[in-house]
């Protein structure tokens, strides 16, 4: 979200630095995928460049039911497509995604759907929900810390596979 409070954005603030600095190498934390979707074809051109070395865009679910309910602004289709699309004008990027694990109401199908997607992505971190300090949560979306930890082994496992 760098630059919304001073009507700029990320990917000009990348033009800017490697016309500058047409040497360095630049690894990027944190992409936002509701950002970046909303300016796709600028920040494919900025992301795509060789002096990007590596990105962290956070999908935290391959499951458009578990992003609704995350109010996340974005499709996982979506995402996806503009990963595609970074490979495709850089092909020596490393593109790294975070996942959230046992959200509320996620199911194992959606478990599966997010499984799905990680190919697209060279590193992935799985992180446990838990949620925000006094928020109570039922019984019935707890899931039991054997559980998560399964689920993040599963995963680990998977992409050890898919590779």
């Amino acid at each position: 979200s760098y630059g919304v409070d001073i009507n700029l954005n990320l990917s000009e603030l990348l033009e800017i630095i490697i016309k500058k600095h047409p040497e360095i190498k630049i690894d990027i934390r944190y992409l936002n995928p509701s950002i970046i979707i909303k300016d796709k074809k600028r920040y494919l051109k900025a992301l795509s460049s060789p002096n990007i070395n590596s990105l962290n865009i956070c999908i935290q679910s391959g499951s458009n039911t578990i992003l609704s309910l995350m109010n996340r602004n974005y499709f996982i289709e979506d995402v996806i497509s503009f990963v595609k699309g970074i490979r495709e004008l850089n092909k020596e990027i490393i593109i790294r995604t975070h996942i959230i694990v046992g959200y509320p109401g996620e199911k194992y199908d959606d478990f599966l759907e997010t499984l799905k997607i990680l190919k697209y992505f060279d590193m992935v971190n799985t992180f446990i929900y838990s949620p925000p300090p006094g928020q109570k949560i039922g019984y019935i979306n707890k899931i039991k810390a054997l559980i998560k930890k399964l689920i993040i082994d599963i995963t680990n496992i998977y992409l050890i596979l898919i590779k």
